[in-house]
């Protein structure tokens, strides 16, 4: 009997140990309040309330400066820490479209950098022929390079604000024929807003993920779908670009 009973009181042990692994899960949640250190891994998202999904920078392009430079994911409100949140669950495409923000050794300053190792931002003006900016700005964006970006939340909104160097800042353009992240004029285009990577068990966030999200064992093109190990050309592993000959 009384080896019966240690049988049994493991067996439910396993089972709930199995419960608690099964209840851990990677979610992207919807930042409401700045943190003090901007650090981790993020989606840059629209809400498109219309269709209720977001519209989110992919960070595997190569070129991040290009029109519809998004994918789609549903934006669902869901319960995390108690109240209700916007979420985006993971999946190849969302896992492979993330920036990670690092701190600069200036104070105040961040780095942002997709999953294809391509630091965003804008650091020098444009001008036209009288001199004046050039209201759409460039978003420069090349691999192993870092540009300085300040960020901090819209006051009473859930709105986040990325300032580049220069004074331009990352919104969303919603123009027909024209739909994509870039850097703008203070106040013009649609604001955005940031997911971060967590960890969540049972409904609670135990943890930050702060590395990049890419899967060790996943590999993506350069249109952000993931591949197998036949696929000739381009990938991007770990936020690094092979070429697979």
């Amino acid at each position: 009997m009384k080896k019966l009973y240690t049988f049994v009181m493991a067996a439910v042990a396993s089972m709930m140990m199995c419960a608690n692994v099964m209840a851990q899960e990677t979610k992207y949640v919807k930042v409401k309040e700045a943190p003090a250190d901007w650090s981790g891994v993020y989606l840059i998202v629209y809400e498109d309330d219309d269709n209720n999904q977001a519209l989110i920078l992919n960070g595997a392009l190569e070129k991040i400066d290009a029109v519809n430079n998004f994918i789609t994911a549903p934006n669902d409100y869901q319960k995390i820490n108690g109240e209700d949140i916007r979420v985006v669950d993971p999946s190849d495409a969302v896992d492979a479209a993330v920036f990670t923000i690092s701190k600069a050794e200036e104070e105040g300053i961040y780095y942002i950098v997709s999953t294809s190792g391509c630091g965003i931002g804008y650091n020098k003006f444009d001008v036209d022929e009288n001199g004046n900016p050039i209201e759409e700005a460039n978003m420069s964006c090349k691999q192993g390079k870092t540009y300085d970006n300040t960020i901090k939340m819209q006051e009473g909104k859930t709105n986040v604000i990325i300032t580049s160097k220069v004074g331009y800042v990352l919104r969303y353009n919603a123009d027909e024929g024209k739909t994509r992240f870039r850097y703008y004029e203070s106040g013009k285009k649609k604001a955005i807003k940031l997911y971060r990577k967590v960890t969540v068990e049972n409904g609670t966030i135990t943890s930050i993920k702060n590395i990049n999200a890419a899967k060790a064992d996943a590999a993506y093109n350069l249109a952000g779908q993931k591949v197998d190990n036949n696929y000739r050309g381009i990938v991007i592993k770990n936020g690094v670009k092979v070429i697979r000959k």
